[in-house]
């Protein structure tokens, strides 16, 4: 069996007006504290590299875009993910995402022992009922968008859990079959 030590780095309250590079600095000292402790994979919270910003009322558009981040990894992140290699630690952090094409996302990036991201997950299944049911309310005059900034295909949602459900079941036949091929008295002094 593999064991995986993992980590909850917690980060404290991050004030409004504190840069980005501050923020990695406090992530860098969790991921020594990490290393020290001989952790695998270190998980950061959600919008790790800001403060929870939209508490926040802003009406103008390019304030609003200031939080979220064009590019992974970018100058202040960079740190993190040389880090991250030298030490071996496989990390994840959320962050606010925006794309090339004016889109905003709730994500989170995983990135491996290598330094190199491996993935990026998107608070997508929340959008989906927000968007076709409207489960909670958005009222203008406190939020900037009423409704969340996401689609997703048909294709989308009939493909992914189609293959995430081929491999499931593919790796519990796998370790089935290899189970039934143990004679119940060696498993039993295994137990021992």
């Amino acid at each position: 069996m593999r064991k995986i030590i993992t980590a909850a780095a917690q980060m404290g309250a991050i004030q409004k007006n504190e840069p980005r590079d501050q923020v990695v600095e406090r992530m860098l000292v969790l991921l020594e504290e990490a290393k020290r402790e001989s952790v695998d994979f270190v998980v950061y919270p959600e919008l790790t590299l800001t403060t929870f910003f939209p508490r926040y009322f802003m009406e103008d558009q390019s304030e609003i875009d200031f939080w979220f981040e064009k590019e992974m990894p970018n100058e202040a992140t960079k740190p993190l993910f040389k880090k991250s290699k030298e030490y071996g630690i496989a990390i994840s952090f959320g962050y606010a995402e925006l794309t090339e094409e004016g889109k905003h996302f709730n994500s989170s990036v995983i990135v491996d022992k290598r330094g190199e991201i491996i993935g990026i997950s998107l608070g997508g299944f929340i959008i989906i009922l927000q968007n076709v049911f409207g489960l909670i309310p958005l009222p203008s005059d406190i939020y900037f968008i009423n409704t969340l900034p996401m689609k997703l295909t048909v294709w989308n949602l009939i493909i992914i859990p189609s293959i995430s459900c081929v491999i499931i079941l593919l790796s519990s036949y796998i370790a089935s079959k290899k189970a039934s091929s143990i004679e119940p008295k060696l498993a039993l002094t295994w137990n021992k």
